[in-house]
Protein backbone atom coordinates (compact mmCIF):
# COMPACT_ATOMS: atom_id res chain seq x y z
CA UNK A 1 0.00 0.00 0.00
CA UNK A 2 1.02 3.55 -0.63
CA UNK A 3 1.85 5.71 2.31
CA UNK A 4 -0.16 8.89 2.92
CA UNK A 5 2.75 10.98 1.69
CA UNK A 6 2.92 9.06 -1.55
CA UNK A 7 -0.84 9.45 -2.04
CA UNK A 8 -0.57 13.23 -1.56
CA UNK A 9 2.25 13.44 -4.07
CA UNK A 10 0.17 11.48 -6.60
CA UNK A 11 -2.86 13.73 -6.13
CA UNK A 12 -0.79 16.92 -6.37
CA UNK A 13 0.92 15.59 -9.49
CA UNK A 14 -2.43 14.97 -11.12
CA UNK A 15 -3.59 18.47 -10.20
CA UNK A 16 -0.48 20.01 -11.74
CA UNK A 17 -0.90 17.94 -14.89
CA UNK A 18 -4.55 18.97 -15.23
CA UNK A 19 -3.68 22.62 -14.64
CA UNK A 20 -0.97 22.44 -17.29
CA UNK A 21 -3.36 20.88 -19.80
CA UNK A 22 -6.04 23.52 -19.11
CA UNK A 23 -3.50 26.35 -19.37
CA UNK A 24 -2.13 24.95 -22.61
CA UNK A 25 -5.61 24.69 -24.10
CA UNK A 26 -6.37 28.26 -23.04
CA UNK A 27 -3.18 29.61 -24.61
CA UNK A 28 -3.80 27.67 -27.78
CA UNK A 29 -7.27 29.16 -28.07
CA UNK A 30 -5.91 32.68 -27.67
CA UNK A 31 -3.21 32.07 -30.24
CA UNK A 32 -5.66 30.86 -32.87
CA UNK A 33 -8.47 33.36 -32.28
CA UNK A 34 -8.52 37.15 -32.86
CA UNK A 35 -7.48 39.09 -29.76
CA UNK A 36 -7.88 42.66 -28.58
CA UNK A 37 -5.21 45.01 -29.97
CA UNK A 38 -4.32 42.53 -32.72
CA UNK A 39 -4.95 45.06 -35.50
CA UNK A 40 -3.33 48.09 -33.89
CA UNK A 41 -0.40 48.23 -36.40
CA UNK A 42 -2.85 48.02 -39.32
CA UNK A 43 -5.04 50.73 -37.79
CA UNK A 44 -2.00 53.01 -37.36
CA UNK A 45 -0.92 52.47 -40.97
CA UNK A 46 -4.42 53.09 -42.39
CA UNK A 47 -4.74 56.16 -40.18
CA UNK A 48 -1.46 57.58 -41.43
CA UNK A 49 -2.72 57.59 -45.01
CA UNK A 50 -6.22 58.71 -43.99
CA UNK A 51 -4.78 61.59 -41.98
CA UNK A 52 -2.78 62.80 -44.97
CA UNK A 53 -5.71 62.42 -47.35
CA UNK A 54 -8.09 64.36 -45.07
CA UNK A 55 -5.72 67.30 -44.59
CA UNK A 56 -5.63 70.55 -46.54
CA UNK A 57 -2.50 69.97 -48.58
CA UNK A 58 -1.00 71.70 -51.59
CA UNK A 59 1.52 70.64 -54.21
CA UNK A 60 4.29 72.81 -55.69
CA UNK A 61 3.86 74.31 -59.14
CA UNK A 62 5.92 73.19 -62.09
CA UNK A 63 9.20 75.18 -62.22
CA UNK A 64 9.23 78.15 -64.59
CA UNK A 65 12.69 78.52 -66.08
CA UNK A 66 11.69 81.56 -68.10
CA UNK A 67 12.24 83.81 -65.11
CA UNK A 68 13.34 87.45 -64.94
CA UNK A 69 16.96 86.62 -65.77
CA UNK A 70 15.84 84.76 -68.91
CA UNK A 71 13.56 87.64 -69.89
CA UNK A 72 16.36 90.19 -69.42
CA UNK A 73 18.65 88.20 -71.71
CA UNK A 74 15.98 87.94 -74.42
CA UNK A 75 15.21 91.66 -74.13
CA UNK A 76 18.88 92.66 -74.42
CA UNK A 77 19.27 90.40 -77.44
CA UNK A 78 16.14 91.87 -79.04
CA UNK A 79 17.50 95.39 -78.57
CA UNK A 80 20.43 94.44 -80.85
CA UNK A 81 18.20 92.89 -83.52
CA UNK A 82 18.16 94.42 -87.03
CA UNK A 83 15.19 96.58 -87.94
CA UNK A 84 13.87 94.00 -90.42
CA UNK A 85 13.55 91.39 -87.65
CA UNK A 86 11.74 93.77 -85.33
CA UNK A 87 9.17 94.56 -88.04
CA UNK A 88 7.91 90.97 -87.82
CA UNK A 89 6.14 91.83 -84.58
CA UNK A 90 3.89 94.50 -86.12
CA UNK A 91 1.01 93.74 -88.46
CA UNK A 92 1.87 94.40 -92.08
CA UNK A 93 -0.12 97.23 -93.62
CA UNK A 94 -1.71 98.29 -90.34
CA UNK A 95 -0.71 101.27 -88.27
CA UNK A 96 0.13 100.86 -84.61
CA UNK A 97 -1.00 97.22 -84.47
CA UNK A 98 0.97 94.41 -82.83
CA UNK A 99 1.24 91.01 -84.49
CA UNK A 100 -0.15 88.71 -81.80
CA UNK A 101 -0.47 85.48 -83.74
CA UNK A 102 2.48 83.36 -84.78
CA UNK A 103 3.08 83.66 -88.55
CA UNK A 104 2.18 80.63 -90.71
CA UNK A 105 4.53 77.63 -90.59
CA UNK A 106 6.01 78.37 -93.99
CA UNK A 107 7.02 81.82 -92.72
CA UNK A 108 8.75 80.98 -89.46
CA UNK A 109 11.59 78.88 -88.08
CA UNK A 110 11.49 75.70 -86.01
CA UNK A 111 11.91 77.44 -82.66
CA UNK A 112 9.42 80.26 -83.25
CA UNK A 113 6.51 78.40 -81.69
CA UNK A 114 8.38 77.90 -78.43
CA UNK A 115 9.79 81.43 -78.12
CA UNK A 116 7.23 83.61 -79.93
CA UNK A 117 5.59 84.68 -76.67
CA UNK A 118 8.98 85.54 -75.12
CA UNK A 119 10.00 87.58 -78.16
CA UNK A 120 6.68 89.45 -78.11
CA UNK A 121 7.21 90.39 -74.46
CA UNK A 122 10.75 91.57 -75.26
CA UNK A 123 9.82 93.79 -78.21
CA UNK A 124 6.92 95.31 -76.30
CA UNK A 125 9.23 96.27 -73.47
CA UNK A 126 11.37 98.18 -76.00
CA UNK A 127 8.69 99.80 -78.19
CA UNK A 128 5.16 101.10 -78.00
CA UNK A 129 2.47 100.05 -80.46
CA UNK A 130 3.11 103.24 -82.46
CA UNK A 131 6.73 102.06 -82.89
CA UNK A 132 8.23 104.76 -80.70
CA UNK A 133 10.79 103.64 -78.14
CA UNK A 134 9.89 103.16 -74.49
CA UNK A 135 11.80 104.76 -71.63
CA UNK A 136 13.78 101.58 -70.93
CA UNK A 137 17.43 102.66 -70.54
CA UNK A 138 18.85 99.23 -69.67
CA UNK A 139 19.25 97.91 -73.23
CA UNK A 140 21.50 98.40 -76.26
CA UNK A 141 18.93 100.48 -78.17
CA UNK A 142 20.83 103.78 -77.90
CA UNK A 143 24.23 102.42 -78.98
CA UNK A 144 25.78 103.33 -82.35
CA UNK A 145 25.35 100.63 -84.98
CA UNK A 146 29.06 99.80 -85.16
CA UNK A 147 29.13 99.27 -81.38
CA UNK A 148 26.04 97.04 -81.69
CA UNK A 149 27.81 95.07 -84.41
CA UNK A 150 30.72 94.47 -82.04
CA UNK A 151 28.51 93.25 -79.19
CA UNK A 152 25.87 91.33 -81.18
CA UNK A 153 27.78 88.01 -81.71
CA UNK A 154 28.48 87.63 -78.01
CA UNK A 155 24.92 88.53 -77.08
CA UNK A 156 23.53 86.00 -79.55
CA UNK A 157 25.66 83.30 -77.92
CA UNK A 158 24.36 84.24 -74.47
CA UNK A 159 20.75 84.23 -75.70
CA UNK A 160 21.22 80.83 -77.36
CA UNK A 161 22.66 79.39 -74.15
CA UNK A 162 19.76 80.82 -72.14
CA UNK A 163 17.22 79.37 -74.58
CA UNK A 164 18.83 75.93 -74.29
CA UNK A 165 18.71 76.08 -70.49
CA UNK A 166 15.10 77.24 -70.38
CA UNK A 167 13.96 74.56 -72.80
CA UNK A 168 12.64 72.25 -70.11
CA UNK A 169 10.79 68.98 -70.90
CA UNK A 170 7.09 69.61 -71.39
CA UNK A 171 5.21 68.96 -68.15
CA UNK A 172 1.52 69.62 -67.49
CA UNK A 173 0.57 72.29 -64.99
CA UNK A 174 -1.71 69.77 -63.25
CA UNK A 175 -0.79 66.24 -62.24
CA UNK A 176 -2.38 63.86 -64.80
CA UNK A 177 -3.63 61.57 -62.03
CA UNK A 178 -5.88 64.35 -60.72
CA UNK A 179 -7.90 64.09 -63.95
CA UNK A 180 -9.07 67.67 -63.81
CA UNK A 181 -9.94 67.57 -60.13
CA UNK A 182 -8.21 69.22 -57.21
CA UNK A 183 -5.75 67.40 -54.97
CA UNK A 184 -8.30 67.63 -52.17
CA UNK A 185 -11.02 65.99 -54.28
CA UNK A 186 -8.83 63.06 -55.39
CA UNK A 187 -7.51 62.32 -51.91
CA UNK A 188 -11.05 62.58 -50.54
CA UNK A 189 -12.06 60.00 -53.14
CA UNK A 190 -9.47 57.65 -51.65
CA UNK A 191 -10.90 58.18 -48.16
CA UNK A 192 -14.66 58.08 -48.80
CA UNK A 193 -14.94 56.56 -52.27
CA UNK A 194 -16.43 59.78 -53.68
CA UNK A 195 -14.44 63.02 -54.11
CA UNK A 196 -17.59 65.10 -53.56
CA UNK A 197 -18.31 63.58 -50.13
CA UNK A 198 -16.19 64.13 -47.05
CA UNK A 199 -16.13 61.86 -44.00
CA UNK A 200 -19.23 63.52 -42.53
CA UNK A 201 -21.35 62.98 -45.65
CA UNK A 202 -19.96 59.65 -46.88
CA UNK A 203 -22.66 56.99 -47.27
CA UNK A 204 -22.79 53.26 -47.90
CA UNK A 205 -22.79 53.81 -51.66
CA UNK A 206 -19.48 55.70 -51.63
CA UNK A 207 -17.79 53.66 -48.91
CA UNK A 208 -18.64 50.23 -50.31
CA UNK A 209 -19.39 50.99 -53.97
CA UNK A 210 -23.05 49.92 -53.96
CA UNK A 211 -26.28 51.09 -52.38
CA UNK A 212 -27.52 47.75 -51.06
CA UNK A 213 -25.91 46.47 -47.88
CA UNK A 214 -24.11 43.18 -47.49
CA UNK A 215 -22.45 41.10 -44.81
CA UNK A 216 -18.94 41.75 -43.58
CA UNK A 217 -17.24 38.98 -45.54
CA UNK A 218 -18.55 40.38 -48.85
CA UNK A 219 -18.11 44.07 -48.02
CA UNK A 220 -14.54 43.53 -46.86
CA UNK A 221 -13.39 41.88 -50.09
CA UNK A 222 -11.96 43.93 -52.97
CA UNK A 223 -13.55 43.75 -56.40
CA UNK A 224 -14.60 45.63 -59.52
CA UNK A 225 -18.32 45.97 -58.86
CA UNK A 226 -21.04 45.46 -56.29
CA UNK A 227 -20.47 45.75 -52.56
CA UNK A 228 -16.72 45.79 -51.95
CA UNK A 229 -13.93 47.46 -49.94
CA UNK A 230 -13.99 50.64 -52.03
CA UNK A 231 -12.33 53.19 -49.72
CA UNK A 232 -10.05 53.80 -46.76
CA UNK A 233 -13.18 54.16 -44.62
CA UNK A 234 -14.23 50.65 -45.68
CA UNK A 235 -10.79 49.27 -44.82
CA UNK A 236 -10.84 50.95 -41.39
CA UNK A 237 -14.26 49.55 -40.58
CA UNK A 238 -13.40 46.05 -41.81
CA UNK A 239 -10.31 45.99 -39.63
CA UNK A 240 -11.58 47.81 -36.54
CA UNK A 241 -15.40 47.75 -36.22
CA UNK A 242 -16.62 45.59 -33.28
CA UNK A 243 -18.74 42.53 -34.05
CA UNK A 244 -21.97 41.68 -32.24
CA UNK A 245 -22.79 38.44 -30.38
CA UNK A 246 -20.01 38.65 -27.82
CA UNK A 247 -17.04 38.72 -30.17
CA UNK A 248 -13.71 40.30 -29.16
CA UNK A 249 -13.67 44.10 -28.62
CA UNK A 250 -10.98 46.73 -29.08
CA UNK A 251 -9.17 44.83 -31.81
CA UNK A 252 -7.69 48.16 -33.00
CA UNK A 253 -7.98 50.61 -30.12
CA UNK A 254 -10.17 51.19 -27.05
CA UNK A 255 -11.16 54.48 -28.73
CA UNK A 256 -13.52 52.48 -30.97
CA UNK A 257 -16.64 52.09 -28.84
CA UNK A 258 -17.60 48.43 -28.44
CA UNK A 259 -21.25 49.44 -28.71
CA UNK A 260 -20.73 50.67 -32.30
CA UNK A 261 -20.97 47.16 -33.70
CA UNK A 262 -21.12 45.80 -37.20
CA UNK A 263 -24.10 43.49 -36.76
CA UNK A 264 -23.32 39.85 -37.30
CA UNK A 265 -24.28 38.86 -40.87
CA UNK A 266 -25.62 42.39 -41.39
CA UNK A 267 -24.49 45.55 -43.20
CA UNK A 268 -22.07 48.13 -41.85
CA UNK A 269 -23.44 51.29 -40.29
CA UNK A 270 -21.83 54.40 -41.97
CA UNK A 271 -22.20 56.67 -38.87
CA UNK A 272 -20.02 54.21 -36.93
CA UNK A 273 -17.53 54.10 -39.80
CA UNK A 274 -17.30 57.91 -39.73
CA UNK A 275 -16.36 57.78 -36.04
CA UNK A 276 -13.48 55.40 -36.75
CA UNK A 277 -12.16 57.54 -39.64
CA UNK A 278 -12.27 60.68 -37.50
CA UNK A 279 -10.00 59.02 -34.93
CA UNK A 280 -7.19 59.45 -37.47
CA UNK A 281 -7.40 63.25 -37.27
CA UNK A 282 -5.83 65.73 -39.70
CA UNK A 283 -2.54 67.54 -40.26
CA UNK A 284 -2.08 71.33 -40.30
CA UNK A 285 -2.31 72.83 -43.82
CA UNK A 286 1.00 72.52 -45.68
CA UNK A 287 2.68 71.35 -48.85
CA UNK A 288 2.53 67.64 -49.57
CA UNK A 289 5.76 65.71 -50.09
CA UNK A 290 5.89 62.70 -52.39
CA UNK A 291 7.93 60.64 -49.93
CA UNK A 292 5.47 60.91 -47.04
CA UNK A 293 2.57 59.85 -49.25
CA UNK A 294 4.54 56.98 -50.75
CA UNK A 295 5.77 55.85 -47.33
CA UNK A 296 2.22 55.78 -45.93
CA UNK A 297 1.15 53.51 -48.81
CA UNK A 298 4.17 51.23 -48.43
CA UNK A 299 3.49 50.74 -44.71
CA UNK A 300 0.00 49.45 -45.50
CA UNK A 301 1.19 47.12 -48.27
CA UNK A 302 3.94 45.77 -46.00
CA UNK A 303 1.29 44.55 -43.54
CA UNK A 304 -0.54 42.44 -46.13
CA UNK A 305 -0.16 38.69 -45.57
CA UNK A 306 -0.78 36.09 -48.26
CA UNK A 307 -2.35 32.68 -47.89
CA UNK A 308 -4.33 30.41 -50.16
CA UNK A 309 -3.70 32.62 -53.19
CA UNK A 310 -5.22 35.72 -51.57
CA UNK A 311 -3.93 38.68 -49.58
CA UNK A 312 -5.20 39.87 -46.19
CA UNK A 313 -4.77 43.16 -44.36
CA UNK A 314 -5.49 42.63 -40.68
CA UNK A 315 -5.82 39.62 -38.41
CA UNK A 316 -7.26 36.55 -40.10
CA UNK A 317 -7.65 32.84 -39.48
CA UNK A 318 -10.17 31.62 -42.02
CA UNK A 319 -11.63 34.81 -43.55
CA UNK A 320 -12.87 38.31 -42.77
CA UNK A 321 -16.31 37.71 -41.23
CA UNK A 322 -15.50 39.69 -38.09
CA UNK A 323 -15.79 36.69 -35.79
CA UNK A 324 -12.89 35.98 -33.46
CA UNK A 325 -12.35 32.56 -35.03
CA UNK A 326 -12.43 33.96 -38.58
CA UNK A 327 -10.85 37.40 -38.93
CA UNK A 328 -11.20 41.16 -39.04
CA UNK A 329 -9.52 42.14 -42.21
CA UNK A 330 -9.66 43.20 -45.86
CA UNK A 331 -9.36 40.39 -48.39
CA UNK A 332 -7.51 41.05 -51.68
CA UNK A 333 -8.81 38.47 -54.11
CA UNK A 334 -6.11 36.72 -56.10
CA UNK A 335 -3.27 38.66 -54.48
CA UNK A 336 -0.39 36.25 -54.09
CA UNK A 337 2.56 38.56 -54.74
CA UNK A 338 5.12 39.26 -52.08
CA UNK A 339 7.11 41.90 -53.94
CA UNK A 340 5.32 44.91 -52.51
CA UNK A 341 2.94 45.52 -55.39
CA UNK A 342 -0.29 47.37 -54.71
CA UNK A 343 -3.27 44.98 -54.88
CA UNK A 344 -5.71 45.37 -57.75
CA UNK A 345 -9.08 47.08 -57.32
CA UNK A 346 -7.94 49.28 -54.44
CA UNK A 347 -8.57 52.91 -55.50
CA UNK A 348 -7.85 53.93 -51.92
CA UNK A 349 -4.23 52.87 -52.55
CA UNK A 350 -3.79 53.40 -56.30
CA UNK A 351 -5.06 57.01 -56.31
CA UNK A 352 -2.54 58.27 -53.71
CA UNK A 353 0.17 56.10 -55.27
CA UNK A 354 -0.29 57.75 -58.69
CA UNK A 355 -0.23 61.19 -57.07
CA UNK A 356 2.96 60.31 -55.17
CA UNK A 357 4.70 59.05 -58.32
CA UNK A 358 3.87 62.14 -60.37
CA UNK A 359 4.66 64.47 -57.49
CA UNK A 360 8.11 62.86 -57.12
CA UNK A 361 8.79 63.65 -60.78
CA UNK A 362 7.78 67.26 -60.26
CA UNK A 363 9.95 67.59 -57.16
CA UNK A 364 12.94 66.30 -59.17
CA UNK A 365 12.28 68.89 -61.88
CA UNK A 366 12.07 71.64 -59.26
CA UNK A 367 15.41 70.56 -57.79
CA UNK A 368 17.04 70.54 -61.23
CA UNK A 369 15.52 73.93 -61.96
CA UNK A 370 17.46 75.50 -59.09
CA UNK A 371 20.73 74.59 -60.83
CA UNK A 372 19.39 75.87 -64.14
CA UNK A 373 18.27 79.15 -62.60
CA UNK A 374 21.75 79.69 -61.16
CA UNK A 375 23.20 79.19 -64.65
CA UNK A 376 20.65 81.63 -66.11
CA UNK A 377 21.58 84.19 -63.47
CA UNK A 378 25.25 83.91 -64.48
CA UNK A 379 24.33 84.37 -68.15
CA UNK A 380 22.16 87.36 -67.32
CA UNK A 381 25.02 88.99 -65.44
CA UNK A 382 27.28 88.52 -68.46
CA UNK A 383 24.60 90.09 -70.65
CA UNK A 384 24.27 93.07 -68.31
CA UNK A 385 28.05 93.43 -68.36
CA UNK A 386 27.86 93.62 -72.14
CA UNK A 387 25.32 96.39 -71.74
CA UNK A 388 27.72 98.34 -69.52
CA UNK A 389 30.53 97.68 -72.00
CA UNK A 390 28.39 99.04 -74.77
CA UNK A 391 27.77 102.26 -72.90
CA UNK A 392 31.48 102.69 -72.17
CA UNK A 393 32.33 101.95 -75.81
CA UNK A 394 29.77 104.54 -76.84
CA UNK A 395 31.41 107.14 -74.58
CA UNK A 396 34.88 106.30 -75.89
CA UNK A 397 33.65 106.49 -79.45
CA UNK A 398 32.15 109.92 -78.83
CA UNK A 399 35.29 111.21 -77.15
CA UNK A 400 37.61 109.92 -79.84
CA UNK A 401 35.38 111.23 -82.59
CA UNK A 402 35.31 114.65 -80.99
CA UNK A 403 39.07 114.61 -80.52
CA UNK A 404 39.69 113.97 -84.20
CA UNK A 405 37.22 116.50 -85.50
CA UNK A 406 38.51 119.91 -86.61
CA UNK A 407 38.04 122.13 -83.61
CA UNK A 408 36.93 125.69 -83.84
CA UNK A 409 39.16 128.44 -82.44
CA UNK A 410 39.03 128.56 -78.70
CA UNK A 411 37.33 125.13 -78.38
CA UNK A 412 38.90 122.54 -76.06
CA UNK A 413 38.28 118.80 -75.87
CA UNK A 414 38.20 116.85 -72.61
CA UNK A 415 39.89 113.50 -73.20
CA UNK A 416 40.43 112.31 -69.65
CA UNK A 417 39.85 108.54 -69.73
CA UNK A 418 40.83 106.63 -66.61
CA UNK A 419 42.39 103.21 -66.29
CA UNK A 420 39.31 102.11 -64.34
CA UNK A 421 37.07 102.81 -67.32
CA UNK A 422 39.31 100.68 -69.51
CA UNK A 423 39.16 97.84 -66.94
CA UNK A 424 35.39 97.64 -67.40
CA UNK A 425 35.85 96.49 -71.00
CA UNK A 426 36.06 92.69 -71.07
CA UNK A 427 36.40 92.08 -74.80
CA UNK A 428 39.21 92.70 -77.25
CA UNK A 429 36.55 94.01 -79.63
CA UNK A 430 35.49 96.84 -77.33
CA UNK A 431 38.90 97.58 -75.81
CA UNK A 432 39.83 100.52 -78.05
CA UNK A 433 42.46 103.26 -77.86
CA UNK A 434 43.50 104.84 -75.54
CA UNK A 435 42.87 101.48 -73.85
CA UNK A 436 45.00 98.46 -74.71
CA UNK A 437 44.16 94.73 -74.59
CA UNK A 438 46.68 92.49 -72.83
CA UNK A 439 45.79 88.81 -73.23
CA UNK A 440 48.73 87.62 -71.13
CA UNK A 441 48.01 89.51 -67.94
CA UNK A 442 47.23 87.33 -64.91
CA UNK A 443 44.67 89.78 -63.56
CA UNK A 444 41.43 88.93 -65.39
CA UNK A 445 39.94 92.24 -64.28
CA UNK A 446 42.65 94.19 -66.09
CA UNK A 447 42.80 92.56 -69.49
CA UNK A 448 41.89 95.97 -70.85
CA UNK A 449 43.87 98.85 -69.33
CA UNK A 450 44.90 102.39 -70.18
CA UNK A 451 47.78 102.49 -72.70
CA UNK A 452 50.27 105.07 -71.29
CA UNK A 453 51.73 105.80 -74.74
CA UNK A 454 48.36 106.37 -76.40
CA UNK A 455 47.16 108.42 -73.46
CA UNK A 456 50.24 110.66 -73.71
CA UNK A 457 49.81 111.07 -77.48
CA UNK A 458 46.16 111.97 -77.18
CA UNK A 459 46.82 114.33 -74.31
CA UNK A 460 49.50 116.04 -76.41
CA UNK A 461 47.08 116.34 -79.31
CA UNK A 462 44.51 117.79 -76.96
CA UNK A 463 47.02 120.33 -75.62
CA UNK A 464 48.10 121.28 -79.14
CA UNK A 465 44.52 121.78 -80.17
CA UNK A 466 43.95 123.99 -77.19
CA UNK A 467 47.01 126.14 -78.00
CA UNK A 468 45.99 126.49 -81.66
CA UNK A 469 42.59 127.53 -80.56
CA UNK A 470 44.06 130.18 -78.29
CA UNK A 471 46.26 131.53 -81.13
CA UNK A 472 43.32 131.67 -83.47
CA UNK A 473 41.45 133.72 -80.98
CA UNK A 474 44.10 136.48 -80.95
CA UNK A 475 44.88 136.75 -84.68
CA UNK A 476 42.80 138.75 -87.10
CA UNK A 477 40.47 137.44 -89.79
CA UNK A 478 43.36 137.27 -92.28
CA UNK A 479 44.36 134.09 -90.53
CA UNK A 480 41.39 132.42 -92.20
CA UNK A 481 42.25 133.55 -95.75
CA UNK A 482 43.37 130.71 -97.97
CA UNK A 483 43.73 132.48 -101.37
CA UNK A 484 45.17 135.83 -102.52
CA UNK A 485 41.64 136.98 -103.29
CA UNK A 486 40.55 136.17 -99.77
CA UNK A 487 43.56 138.02 -98.42
CA UNK A 488 42.69 141.19 -100.38
CA UNK A 489 39.16 141.13 -99.08
CA UNK A 490 40.20 140.43 -95.50
CA UNK A 491 40.36 143.37 -93.18
CA UNK A 492 42.38 143.68 -90.04
CA UNK A 493 45.57 144.90 -88.45
CA UNK A 494 48.95 143.44 -89.29
CA UNK A 495 50.28 141.76 -86.16
CA UNK A 496 53.34 143.20 -84.52
CA UNK A 497 56.69 142.00 -85.90
CA UNK A 498 54.99 140.49 -89.00
CA UNK A 499 54.98 141.86 -92.51
CA UNK A 500 51.83 140.04 -93.55
CA UNK A 501 49.20 137.79 -92.16
CA UNK A 502 48.13 136.23 -95.48
CA UNK A 503 50.37 133.51 -96.93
Amino acid sequence: MQSSQEQKRTVNGCRIAVAFIVLSITKLGKATNIEGGKNRPVFDALCKLTRLARSDLTIPEEPNLKNQDFKDIIKLNMSLAPKAWKQVFWKTGEKDAWQDELPPKDQHGDDWEEYWSDWKDAIRSLYKADRTKTEDKTTFESLPEDVKDTIRPRMINLASAAAALAKAPAAPAQLPSLKGKTLKQKLTEAVTGDGSKDVDTADYQSIYGASSGSDRQTACTTGTSGVRANSLMAALSCVCAPESNGQVDYVCTPAVAKADVWANAGADNPPNTRKIAKLCGRLPPRQLKADELRQAIEEIVALITTTGGHGYLGATKTGCTGARNSGRCVKFTGYGDKDGKIPANTPWLTIPHSIATELAGREARILQAETTKAALKALAEQARKLSREGEIAKIFKGQLQTAHEQTAPGKTVNMEISDGECNKLTSNNTCKSPCKWNENTTDINKKCSLDPVKATEQQAAQTAGTEEGAAGATTDKCGLAKTPEDCVLAKGDIPKDKKAVCN
